[in-house]
């Protein structure tokens, strides 16, 4: 997957509490910059350590934008939470759909874990939601809720034996 320039907030907390208004700030930024020719692309989200307490969890909240886009307005920071810009970097991946409730995202991830052992991969980066219907996007009921789960992925060494 190329590397994707993307606005992020970076906010401690759980995402259940602190992302609602985030992604608000997020979209104010995104339609400030007033990008031509781009289609909006869905929101994304990753965290550190997802074996924290939520309250705890380092969360980096972001929109991907073009390339074209090389500097924020310059009002977008007088309040809240700063919005930067950033590159989230990618090379392989591997990721599932989860449908349904965030609360029960859990099955999904174990799933995606499970395969990227099988296939002789390891997890190196965060664990990434993008979200394609979610509170906010659209009025959806929670178990109609489409997120993409990812994880940026390596090969495994295979380990020769001693001759």
């Amino acid at each position: 997957m190329p590397n994707q320039k993307m606005i992020v907030i970076e906010l401690k907390g759980d995402p259940n509490v602190v992302a609602k208004d985030v992604f608000k700030k997020l979209y104010k930024t995104y339609y400030k910059l007033k990008i031509k020719d781009w289609k909006m692309v869905a929101p994304r989200a990753r965290w550190t350590d997802i074996g924290l307490s939520k309250e705890n969890w380092i969360g980096y909240y972001g929109i991907p934008v073009p390339d074209s886009v090389t500097q924020l307005p310059p009002d977008v920071n007088k309040e809240g939470p700063e919005v930067k810009l950033e590159t989230w970097n990618y090379g392989e991946i591997a990721e599932i759909l989860h449908i349904g409730p965030y609360s029960e995202e859990t099955e999904t991830v174990n799933k995606l874990g499970a395969f990227i052992e099988e296939k002789e991969y390891r997890i190196t980066g965060m664990h990434e939601e993008e979200y394609l219907k979610g509170p906010g996007l659209w009025p959806v009921n929670p178990k109609n809720y489409y997120t993409i789960i990812r994880y940026t992925v390596e090969k495994m060494e295979q380990h020769q034996p001693d001759v």
